[in-house]
Order: structure tokens, then sequence, then C-alpha cells
């Protein structure tokens, strides 16, 4: 194997993992396969600082375990994102854990979750699952690469423009918002 195609994991080095996360009582919560990695460039605010720290020196084939406070992961838990609605509002058949798609007045999309129905009253939670725990995650390399010169263009655009991964949320692109009934599931 050449050495670009094991190169350690550091800047500018397109990084592919794999992994598990666990939530604060270790239960699985997702561990989506090898097809589902996830991929960035290491250095350019692609993702979170913690993730970054976590798989710096790490090869092809190496791995490493760590664990994220909840501002380094999914952020704090924040109750004025619970909100009180009749239940009549929701779709017919709606039940608690179920999952749906609202638009705010400034138009972002917002994700609600039914945490409570009784009584024709529906409490409904726009904070992720994980919101407020530590998580555990378990990163696996799957593959390095030196960046191009057109991905580094692309990813200091990108940063330009959207800003780095300094939120705190993890990979949020990819481990938020799936159904949570089975681990791994897309």
């Amino acid at each position: 194997m050449s050495s670009a195609a094991n190169r350690a994991v550091g800047p500018e080095v397109v990084v592919r993992l794999s992994y598990r996360l666990y939530d604060a009582e270790g239960a699985l919560v997702e561990a989506p396969g090898p097809e589902e990695a996830i991929e960035f460039i290491y250095g350019v605010g692609q993702a979170p600082p913690g993730i970054e720290s976590a798989v710096e020196g790490l090869r092809l084939g190496q791995s490493r375990r760590v664990q994220l406070p909840p501002e380094q992961a999914f952020g704090e838990r924040d109750e004025s994102a619970v909100v009180v609605v009749e239940a009549s509002e929701l779709p017919d058949g709606a039940s608690l854990g179920d999952e749906f798609e609202a638009d705010r007045d400034d138009g972002e999309v917002v994700f609600l979750r039914v945490v409570e129905l009784e009584e024709g009253i529906a409490r409904l939670d726009a904070n992720h699952p994980l919101a407020g725990q530590t998580v555990t995650l378990e990163l696996e390399v799957l593959g390095t690469r030196v960046a191009s010169a057109a991905e580094l263009r692309e990813a200091e655009l990108d940063l330009a423009t959207n800003g780095s991964a300094e939120q705190p949320h993890v990979l949020a692109s990819r481990l938020l918002r799936r159904d949570r009934s089975t681990p791994g599931s897309a």
C-alpha cells in the first residue's frame, strides 16, 4: 500500500470514517454501515473540532473512542423548543415518538417529535433526542487521501459562505433526524 493511500489524518487530508454513536447510558443509537461513511477534509471547518481532534494522526483501519459533552455534540436542551398544541392539529394516527417537519415563521424547517399525548393535548419537542447528553462516538478510519486543489478551493468557498462546523452538532447532516427505532437505520 502506498503512503498516499495510508496518509495519517491531518491538514488537507480527506478522511472517510465509519462511526457508532452511543447515548449517555451507553445504548447504541446509530451504527450506519461503511456504505454510509462520512467524509470531510480535515482542518477546513467541515467537521466539528471534537471529531477532528479525535481522528487526528489516525491511519487507515485505526479507530478511536471519544466522549463528547453536550456543547460539542447535540447541544444543551432548550426548554423553549417544547411546544404544546391541540392533538387535533397533528396528522391522523399520530402517536408518541412520531416526528414531523414544520416551517418556522422565518421559513426554516424544524423537526418536532411527539413526546406527550393526553387529553387532546400534544407536547412537541424540537430538541434533538440526544440534546443535553454526553455521547460516545467510536470512529474508524476507512480511508485517507490528499485533498485536491479543487476540493480545497470548494471547502474554502463554503467556509467563507456558510461558516465553519464550530456549531455544537456532531456531523449534524448525517446524525440528525433518522428513525431512531433501529440502530443503523437510515
